[in-house]
């Protein structure tokens, strides 16, 4: 089922149709029963073949029981999709994400799950910076113009599951011409209401009617 996506060199766009073409297959095993194979089984097959080689994907009753490997191939494969997802994405902000999930990662090396994803095609990109002419500009009198932006925070107990944790975000405010922040705050999502909330802040409210 793998071979034509490990065995042969393709663009993005020519591994993405042949692996919706395997993944719209009906497979015969060799118990002679009809199967299809679901993404997230042809994910973790090809992981293990790129990480182990042919040996990876043979079930066979190991003789290293009880023994710790590195990093389990289902972890990795979780990572992968990670960093697919987002290349510029960190291998703390990987370990961050399984950490909310409450997956135990406290046994993973930073640099060798970063080499597992360099082996496996998907190494960290550096954000690239905008190019371009640019003039600065900006108001000439305080509080003609806010400009309010986002940033990630601290991991803390989900308010509406304790048992969980969710990253917050900071809402700003910052005075165009003065560069003053007339109001800061951490929020558990960044979607308008909190916004307004924090534009409604008893500091901005006095700043405004200055």
């Amino acid at each position: 089922m793998i071979a034509p996506l490990v065995c042969r060199r393709l663009d993005e766009a020519e591994r993405r149709q042949l692996k919706e073409e395997i993944l719209g297959q009906t497979f015969l095993t060799p118990d002679e029963q009809e199967k299809r194979v679901a993404e997230r089984t042809l994910r973790e097959w090809i992981a293990r073949y790129r990480l182990y080689g042919f040996d990876g994907l043979l079930r066979l009753k190991r003789n290293d029981r009880g023994v710790h490997t590195a990093i389990p191939a289902d972890l990795v494969s979780q990572a992968y999709v990670l960093r697919k997802e987002l290349p510029t994405r960190s291998i703390k902000g990987i370990l961050a994400h399984f950490r909310a999930k409450k997956i135990d990662v406290g046994g993973v090396a930073k640099t060798t799950l970063n080499r597992y994803l360099n082996n496996l095609g998907v190494p960290k990109e550096k954000v690239q910076g905008q190019k371009g002419v640019f003039q600065r500009w900006q108001k000439e009198h305080a509080n003609e113009l806010w400009q309010a932006d986002t940033s990630a925070g601290v991991w803390l107990p989900s308010p509406t599951n304790p048992k969980e944790y969710k990253q917050t975000r900071l809402i700003s405010f910052i005075d165009d011409a003065t560069r003053v922040c007339p109001h800061a705050e951490f929020y558990f999502d960044e979607q308008l209401p909190s916004l307004i909330d924090c534009f409604r802040k008893p500091g901005n409210v006095e700043a405004r009617e200055a």
